[in-house]
């Protein structure tokens, strides 16, 4: 049972630099590090060894820290858009003042993502694109976490490297 996250911060931070420690169900503790090097550090030091009485399991964990998912992100998802009615040129165009498209995909379920160059023309899209009228409808338009690095990074181990989720065996 893990309950204070600073007591879960004090016990890992001799691992490297931690940017979040988030407590979930009272069971475990998400220890963001600051980088893969310190979280591998974490697991080659902690894994199965006893901290502050319990033994602790340490692995990468499939997650990042909760609230800023959307922050910092350069893609925006886009709905309603019907392929059947809609030409990539039309939704190209909504989205040429708010900054450079990388990349465009429309998929069946009537969305699409935008692909920004940055943020920043992520942020602007969702500013001046969302709740616009288009072919008759009122456009949805948000932030997503998805990003190119991470779709790259899926099948690669990578994306789990800087996380590590540690949690405690009761004898």
């Amino acid at each position: 049972g893990v309950e204070d996250a600073a007591a879960a911060k004090a016990a890992f931070e001799v691992a490297g630099p931690i940017s979040t420690v988030q407590i979930r169900r009272r069971k475990y503790a998400l220890v963001f590090f600051e980088n893969s090097a310190a979280a591998k550090k974490a697991i080659d030091t902690f894994n199965g060894k006893e901290v502050a009485g319990t033994t602790v399991t340490v692995v990468p964990a499939k997650t990042t820290p909760k609230k800023n998912a959307h922050e910092g992100t350069s893609v925006v998802s886009v709905s309603p858009i019907f392929r059947s009615n809609t030409s990539r040129k039309a939704v190209l165009e909504l989205f040429k003042n708010s900054g450079k498209v990388i990349k465009l995909r429309t998929y069946k379920n009537n969305s699409a993502y935008v692909y920004f160059d940055s943020s920043a023309s992520a942020a602007k899209a969702v500013k001046d694109v969302n709740g616009k009228e288009f072919h008759q409808v009122t456009l949805s338009v948000k932030p997503s976490v998805r990003s190119l690095a991470k779709e790259k990074a899926r099948f690669e181990h990578s994306k789990f490297a800087g996380q590590v989720r540690a949690w405690a065996h009761h004898h």
